[in-house]
């Protein structure tokens, strides 16, 4: 016989104990799909003979209640769930962790459904077909010209320091400090342009980047982080969805990379691989896609994407972007900043990360801002409330 109980279960840590029997495996499951298997501990997991602990702290919280814990022995097994039930469905989004409609395995169907009612015109269905192939689209001349300009001049005046409380995200060491020419010349992230910038909201609400943003999040798009570059980042391939944490639906995330000038090649250009955001889900420490659940995977999780991306036969392609051109990208299409090989020459853009306004960013667990609305996109900062 085997016994167990569940002692609690929240957004904070799961944990029981054994109560009768020898138990040989924990298995962890989300949405009807095996996340880990384990005989002991690891990662986030506590697991012996007497107790149990998971550490949900980095677990998205809407994910609870689909999450199952089953404990087995040799001749029997326990599986708890929130409710006490599992629930079964045969729709469910290509990862366990979410999704939004254009990942779910009837997409097609419901795409003909929404142009059919009218919801959906024949461009934006062509740009959902390419998205769901791909997994990102380029919006050409999406943002107009003179935004651009005003936008760049705005840079220009933040780093001037005419505006106060702006800070950016410097790698030598790596911190947050408030903006400084000193480090004007060095590999920065201008952090939430848009708090204290119209111009940088203007740009993150471009009429057709928006349209799109809100037939695939069938919800008014939330932006809730948004960087700006002067030079290329030169960051590895990776994905969003490690370090860009959104609560309700980790999987309900796009992003939009805007040239805010013409980019050369060498300067650093956005390359990512084409299709990967199909790929299997990279989970760390046995339960999340956050890496903070297991920053010790970090490397793995990098080299995970090459391998993918050469075993799935995915073509490397890079945006040379120009001004006022937007990319928009999946969740977790795998991308990064190509190398530089043109010194001194900037690369200048801005990235905004966007959900739907049903879902909230990680950071509002801490902190609960009055959102801005600004051309139909809901602002949100971690900084505090935006005031316009």
């Amino acid at each position: 016989m085997l016994g167990a109980q569940i002692d609690r279960w929240d957004d904070s840590e799961i944990c029981g104990r054994i109560v009768k029997g020898t138990p040989r495996r924990l298995i962890i499951e989300l949405a009807g799909r095996r996340l880990a298997s384990l005989e002991t501990g690891t990662g986030v997991v506590e697991f012996d003979h007497e107790r149990f602990r998971i550490d949900t702290a980095y677990f998205p919280a809407a994910c609870l209640q689909d999450l199952r814990i089953t404990i087995e022995s040799d001749g029997a097994a326990l599986t708890f769930s929130p409710n006490g039930s599992a629930q079964q469905t045969n729709l469910v989004p290509h990862s366990p962790f979410g999704g939004m409609w254009i990942d779910l395995p009837n997409w097609d169907e419901r795409l003909a459904e929404k142009m059919a009612s009218g919801e959906i015109d024949a461009d934006t269905a062509a740009q959902i077909r390419t998205f769901v192939r791909d997994g990102y689209i380029v919006i050409p001349g999406a943002v107009a010209p003179e935004t651009v300009s005003r936008l760049n001049r705005d840079i220009d005046d933040a780093w001037d320091q005419k505006y106060a409380g702006i800070d950016i995200e410097i790698f030598t060491p790596q911190s947050i400090v408030p903006i400084d020419r000193a480090y004007y010349n060095q590999n920065t992230k201008l952090l939430d342009a848009y708090f204290h910038l119209q111009s940088a909201r203007e740009a993150a609400t471009a009429p057709k980047v928006v349209a799109f943003l809100t037939a695939v999040f069938e919800d008014r798009p939330k932006a809730f982080q948004q960087l700006s570059f002067i030079w290329g980042s030169q960051q590895p391939i990776h994905k969003d969805t490690a370090y860009v944490k959104v609560d309700g639906n980790p999987m309900s995330m796009l992003a939009t990379w805007t040239a805010l000038e013409d980019i050369a090649e060498g300067t650093g250009e956005l390359e990512y691989f084409v299709g990967s955001h199909r790929s299997a889900d990279y989970v760390f420490g046995s339960l999340s896609k956050w890496m903070e659940a297991n920053p010790s995977q970090h490397e793995a999780f990098l080299t995970s994407l090459h391998e993918d991306a050469a075993k799935l036969g995915q073509a490397k392609s890079s945006f040379l972007a120009k001004a006022g051109d937007v990319l928009v990208w999946h969740a977790d299409l795998a991308h990064g900043g190509s190398a530089v090989t043109r010194p001194g020459h900037t690369r200048k853009s801005i990235v905004t990360h966007f959900t739907a306004e049903k879902y909230n960013p990680y950071y509002n667990r801490q902190s609960q801002s009055r959102p801005h609305i600004h051309n139909g996109v809901v602002f949100v900062s971690g900084k505090g409330e935006i005031k316009a």
